[in-house]
This record gives C-alpha cells, structure tokens and sequence, in this order.
C-alpha cells in the first residue's frame, strides 16, 4: 500500500498521460483499466486539458481509496496461537535457535515474542505492513481456547 500511495503521490505533483496509463496499468484490475477506455483516449487525444487532467488525478486517488479498503487475510494469527499453546503446554521443553545458537526454553521464547509484536504493534514503524496486533489476537484466542478445553477435561492432547 506504501509503494502505490508513493507511486500516487508522484503521479499527481507531475500529472500526464503517459505516466497515467503506466500507473493505471500497472495498480488497476483489468476490469477497471477496460472501463476507463473511453477516460484514457479522450486523455491520450488532448493530454494538457485541465479537466481531463484533474480527471485522472481523481481517477488516481479513487484506485487508492479502493485498494486501502481491500481486507487482508492470513495464517499469521493462527500460527502465533499455535505456538502460544506449544509454549503453553510445554514450558519447559527446550528449543534450540539458528540465531544466536543456545538453546532457550519455550516460556521464555513465546513471551519475549509477544513481547516483542506488542512493541511492533504500539511502535507502528512507517512502511512495516505486518500486522501485529493480528498475532496477539492469535494469542489470545489461543489463550482462552486453553482455559475453556482446561476446564473440561484434566488432560485433552
């Protein structure tokens, strides 16, 4: 998202034809590159009229709006519970890391990484497209899933 709001920004401090096209082919869905057609000859056939240029810079701004409101989906959130309920379930179980190669225990590693995404997540570092809170979530649910399958049964793995 970061890339095409850059790519936009440019766009609209120096509007034109040839770089309007190469933005819409390049960030559009074909569907819209077709139905802006029309849009883009008219462009092509007068590129310095005023409207036509406020035109695509509108029609710029609108692929914008359009791709920010796209909902992401992933397995991020899942794998974090996955292995809070590892760390959960065995706490002591020692696990040996690439880097720096010692091993550590699964309490220790699990809570310093989710140490680590609250801090990603209250940082919101410019240009960092992960979604922390996302892994905290899986966490979480993972957390309670844990205390509720407890509750009903002594032993259920």
């Amino acid at each position: 998202m970061q890339q095409l709001e850059s790519a936009a920004e440019q766009y609209i401090e120096n509007p034109n034809y040839e770089e309007f096209v190469s933005f819409i082919q390049e960030n559009a869905p074909k569907r819209v590159y077709q139905e802006w057609y029309p849009f883009i000859d008219s462009f092509g056939d007068n590129p310095s009229n005023e409207n036509l240029i406020e035109g695509s810079i509108q029609r710029v701004k609108e692929l914008v709006r359009f791709n920010g409101s796209i909902p992401m989906i992933g397995a991020s959130g899942a794998i974090f519970g996955i292995l809070f309920a590892f760390g959960f379930l065995f706490p002591n179980t020692e696990l040996f890391l690439l880097f720096p190669p010692i091993p550590i225990k699964a309490k220790y590693l699990v809570t310093f990484y989710g140490l680590y995404e609250l801090y990603a997540g209250i940082q919101n570092a410019p240009g960092d497209n992960v979604a922390h809170y996302a892994h905290l979530g899986g966490m979480l649910i993972a957390f309670i899933l844990l205390k509720i399958w407890q509750k009903n049964n002594t032993r259920f793995y």
